[in-house]
Order: C-alpha cells, then structure tokens, then sequence
C-alpha cells in the first residue's frame, strides 16, 4: 500500500485519539473516571470546527463536566456496574445483534481480530465483542493504518456500525445526564467515521 499523506497521517491520529476517548467513558470500576482526561480532550476537540452536530455534542459534555461529577459516577456505576440495576446497559455486540452474550457474532469478530493479531487479554474477563474492548481494538488498527484499513472497514460494517444506534438508544433511555450526552458524542463520531471509511479507502 501506498505511503500515508500528511492529511491522511492526521485524520488517523485524530481517529485513534477519538477511539480512545470513547472507551475511556465505559471504564471498569476499578478504574476512577478520568474527568481531567475528559476536559483536556473536550476543550481540544472544542477549538475544531467539525460540523454542527460534532460540535454541539462535545459542547454538550463539557457542560454536563462542569456540573456534579459524583452524579456523573453514580449514573456510570447504575448503568455499567450494579449487576442488579434495572438501568445495567448490555456492552457485547453481540447482545445488540443477536439477543444474547457468547454468539456467532463473538466467533466472527475474534476471527477479524486474529487477522491482526489482536485478542483480549487473558483474565480480562470481558469477550472480544465487548464494545469498549472493540474500541481499543480500532486505535490499535488505525496505528496501522497502512496495513489494516480493509480490515478497520470490515469491523466497522459488520459490527460497529450496525450496533452503535441501537447501544446509543440504551445509554440515552437508561442515562441521566451524562451518558445521553455520550450517547450524542457516538453518534456525531460514526456519522465521522461512515464518510471517512467511504471517501479515504
């Protein structure tokens, strides 16, 4: 494949950046929310000018980061944690896809991975298909770029793109505050990354 431009070098950066951004907001609870980590990012993409739906969702969660972080804690232990919540968000693709955790759509996904030497690590306790861990996956793709752009395309298509309305609808019914917000910033992203896949590859 032929060598990146320079344009094409920063869209990929910025991808890989965004990538990491949006599985930061899914963390474990054993790792503290990076709030500091989510203002720096916000206020940088803030100084962009994208379009109006990028734009007005990062708006909208500086604004929900400067109000009661705890509050921000509470709804992302309800909605990712609490195994007894009644607002507890499914976060495997194949829960989305199939109805159900540990389907074909895990087998075919670990399949795309393996093509690029990626798996969860052992004692992870998550599948492959959990949407934070598919997240990390793409970044470590996108900086790679010139070698896995058929497969980052194949994931998005078959997996991700497919799926991040209807997860999008769950953290926007099952949210309070915060994660509708969230909700908004994935959509505004993958609009991002459906013109992107279509025009750069």
């Amino acid at each position: 494949m032929e060598k990146l431009t320079s344009e094409e070098t920063a869209l990929s950066e910025a991808r890989a950046f965004l990538y990491r951004l949006l599985r930061s907001f899914f963390l474990e609870q054993s790792e503290r929310l990076p709030f500091d980590f989510w203002r720096a990012a916000l206020r940088e993409l803030s100084n962009e000018q994208i379009n109006i739906a990028f734009n007005s969702a990062v708006e909208r969660l500086l604004g929900c980061l400067d109000g009661d972080v705890e509050e921000i804690e509470k709804e992302h232990y309800r909605m990712f944690v609490d195994p007894f919540s009644d607002d507890l968000v499914p976060m495997t693709v194949s829960a989305y896809l199939e109805g159900r955790n540990y389907s074909n759509t895990l087998v075919k996904l670990k399949q795309c991975l393996q093509e690029a030497g990626l798996e969860a690590r052992p004692g992870i306790g998550v599948p492959e298909d959990y949407i934070p861990f598919v997240f990390e996956a793409m970044e470590l793709l996108i900086k790679d770029e010139e070698e896995t752009s058929a497969l980052q395309k194949e994931i998005c298509s078959r997996f991700l793109f497919p799926v991040i309305p209807l997860f999008s609808e769950r953290l926007k019914t099952r949210g309070r505050v915060f994660y509708p917000a969230v909700a908004e910033f994935l959509e505004a992203f993958f609009r991002l990354e459906e013109d992107y896949l279509r025009n750069y590859n």
